[in-house]
């Protein structure tokens, strides 16, 4: 309400101040004017000056007890997504104390055997949410708490939402131990800053935490892309990467090469950032991008929303990472990219050469310390079009998709039905086939090819209608990749086909999974004796359709089974189990519903 009613504050203050001056001689009205003026302006700047200082840099403590170093940074370029925190090294070890970074209380926990792992959320009383990640597990009372939910529910994969006077803690507790659960790739701790009422994640290094580095980024290529089938660099419609050379925050083209540009241009860049006591290499903060002095893009790593992560996709150069896996981002906008990161722009970056002028493009790339790197690129433009237009349709073209509307593909033995918005730039959409593959049931349907990429799932009818019946509920989709591996994408029966809703474009058959999941004991056996161990692992393992399900017991009584996902393996800690002798049993579901049990006997 306060802000509605600001403005007429403001005209009554002045008011006021006017009618004084009228009552006071000159002197005084000069002094009272200057220091009302004084008021007026403090008033009227208070909102800004509280945007200016939003990020706290002596609010958050370090969430480990020794030196911060980072195996990877916030917004650094990842498969499908952005990555939204800080990889803190571990000193490669797991069990490494991890501390509330501010007071607040656990608002949520969850257990996966992906992703995050074992991840703990902190609401804190400014508005943020700290987030620990791939955690080996909860401390004290937290791990109490997870762990009498996972027994109520027999449940290793949870969920919770504690309320704000359950589990409440101050700055510098002890929250967790640091791990290497879910998706990650060696002992670490994922750490995040997400606002509270947003979900935003926000770029941590914002607020502090001491670092210190003074190394600029290094600029590795630039990327030059004629847009359309009018647009030429060097007479011809293809791409082209120049290499760089330089170092200190000075880079050029490692060779001179004269080049010549006619029509819509975009640019993209490849770099990556070092900083002081780190191997590793990290993503850039923010990209300026200049043509003859003007900016006509920047881009900056401040925040982004997890929904718009996957827009990665379009930001990069996607068929240049699938072939190479570099990236390259692009620094044009595609017109369905949606991204929040693009602070600045003209005509979305696009630049066209239709002069006869020879134009300088500049880039200045920084990291979150303000470390800068230029490089000055000469382009000569020229007005004439150089040669005749190409339509660059492929053989295999078959339709027009527009990606702001629905579109769909239809014939005999295939469907394919694509929402409005899925696609982030008009298609020149391609389909063949392929005889079948090896184990399929059909030949292979070719849905355009893996180096476009898709922001959602589509559509996607395959017609079986031979499909013998004790294979009906065993059968799914699958895309297969160049080297003939497939990647299950389940499937319905439908009348006479098989629906599911991949989220890529490429090569699609059926396949039947009628293989039961694979059990290997590593540490038990039938008649073994466990009394000097503290604990039984298992792997599993699934042909095709994924492992759904599994239930480990003992003595018929639920027992708390790990699951780590990307090492295959189960772990049972014993908990409470009495000495003496005892049966094991585990029961392993795909995908598909084919089962495995396995059962032993041993002595505790």
């Amino acid at each position: 309400m306060l802000n509605n009613h600001l403005p007429n504050i403001k005209d009554l203050l002045f008011l006021s101040f006017t009618n004084a001056l009228r009552s006071l001689n000159l002197l005084e009205n000069k002094l009272k004017f200057m220091l009302g003026i004084s008021f007026f302006i403090q008033i009227t700047s208070y909102a800004p000056a509280q945007e200016k200082n939003k990020f706290q840099t002596d609010y958050f403590r370090s969430p480990v007890d020794f030196p911060l170093s980072f195996a990877g940074n916030f917004g650094e370029l990842r498969n499908n997504h952005f990555h939204g925190g800080l990889d803190v090294r571990t000193q490669s070890q797991e069990g490494k104390k991890i501390y509330s970074v501010a007071d607040g209380y656990v608002s949520r926990i969850k257990v996966s055997p992906n992703g995050y792992g074992n991840a703990l959320y902190i609401t804190h009383p400014n508005g943020y949410v700290s987030v620990y990640a791939h955690l080996k597990n909860y401390y004290d009372t937290i791990g109490r708490y997870v762990k009498k939910a996972q027994y109520d529910t027999e449940n290793f994969e949870i969920e919770l939402f504690p309320k704000a006077d359950e589990l409440k803690v101050k700055k510098g507790d002890i929250v967790a131990l640091s791990g290497n659960t879910g998706g990650s790739r060696g002992p670490h701790l994922h750490f995040e800053i997400r606002e509270e009422k947003t979900e935003k994640v926000v770029n941590p290094l914002l607020f502090g935490f001491g670092i210190q580095d003074n190394i600029p980024p290094i600029i590795k290529e630039i990327a030059i892309y004629p847009l359309d089938n009018k647009s030429f660099l060097n007479s011809a419609n293809n791409s082209r990467k120049i290499q760089l050379k330089g170092s200190k925050g000075i880079f050029q083209p490692a060779k001179p090469e004269k080049l010549i540009a006619h029509g819509n241009i975009g640019f993209g860049v490849a770099a990556i950032d070092l900083m002081n006591g780190s191997g590793n290499t990290f993503g850039i903060y923010s990209i300026e991008l200049k043509v003859d002095g003007e900016q006509i893009f920047y881009s900056e790593m401040e925040k982004f929303a997890f929904e718009e992560s996957r827009y990665i996709n379009c930001h990069i150069d996607y068929p240049e990472y699938k072939r190479n896996r570099n990236y390259f981002e692009r620094c044009f906008i595609l017109p369905n990219n949606q991204l929040s990161i693009y602070k600045k722009h003209k005509n979305r970056g696009i630049f066209e050469f239709k002069d006869d002028q020879i134009h300088t493009i500049e880039y200045i790339l920084k990291d979150i310390h303000g470390n800068t790197s230029r490089s000055n690129l000469k382009i000569q433009s020229t007005s004439k079009q150089p040669i005749k237009e190409n339509d660059n349709l492929s053989p295999k073209f078959v339709q027009q998709f527009n990606f702001n509307t629905l579109n769909s593909f239809k014939n005999e033995q295939i469907s394919a039905d694509f929402p409005s918005g899925i696609l982030y730039d008009n298609l020149n959409f391609e389909y063949f086939k392929s005889p079948k593959l090896p184990k399929a049931l059909t030949e292979t349907h070719h849905i355009h090819h893996d180096q476009v990429p898709v922001h959602s799932n589509f559509n996607l009818s395959i017609k079986v209608d031979n499909l013998p019946v004790q294979h009906r509920r065993k059968a799914l989709i699958v895309s297969v990749d160049g080297k003939g591996t497939p990647t299950a994408h389940g499937g319905d029966l439908r009348n006479e086909y098989l629906y599911a809703t991949p989220k890529v474009l490429g090569a699609f058959t059926v396949m039947i999974d009628s293989t039961a999941p694979v059990i290997t004991p590593v540490n038990i056996k039938d008649g073994q004796d466990l009394s000097k161990t503290g604990e039984i692992k298992i792997k599993i393992s699934d042909y095709l359709s994924g492992i759904k399900t599994y239930r480990g017991s003992i003595d018929e009584k639920w027992v708390l089974m790990e699951y780590d996902a990307k090492n295959q393996l189960l772990t049972y800690h014993f908990d409470g189990i009495i000495k003496g002798r005892h049966n094991f049993k585990l029961e392993v579901k795909d995908a598909r519903g084919n089962t495995a049990n396995y059962s032993a006997r041993f002595t505790k």
